[in-house]
């Protein structure tokens, strides 16, 4: 990067990209090349990890989600005679709606 601006004849024959930083590319080097992500909003990092073992994790919360709804499907009624407060704690539809919008607005503040 430092050659290209040894001489002016130099900074034109530099391509753009090679005046951004590892992995990074286009106007204001703020474009990642592929195989890598935006990391710390300061560099473009490489890509790790695999996708197998995401697509896993994903998979066992699909099922556990699966396996909850079919208890409280099938087994409702048990629920509701063994456990009336917790039943009356999870069957209150206001308390999802506010834990859902609690999460949604955790999510989006910037924790920076």
């Amino acid at each position: 990067v430092t050659e290209c601006f040894e001489s002016e004849d130099k900074l034109q024959s530099c391509d753009a990209d090679q005046l951004c930083p590892a992995g990074a590319k286009g106007p204001l080097c703020g474009v990642c090349k592929s195989g890598t992500h935006y990391h710390d909003g300061l560099i473009c990092s490489e890509c790790t990890g695999s996708l197998w073992a995401s697509f896993g994790v994903l998979m066992a919360i699909c099922f556990l989600c699966a396996g909850l709804v079919a208890i409280w499907h099938f087994k409702r009624a048990v629920l509701q005679v063994e456990f009336p407060r917790c039943f009356k704690m999870w069957a209150d539809t206001s308390r999802f709606k506010i834990a859902y919008v609690t999460c949604q607005i955790v999510g989006s503040v910037s924790w920076a």
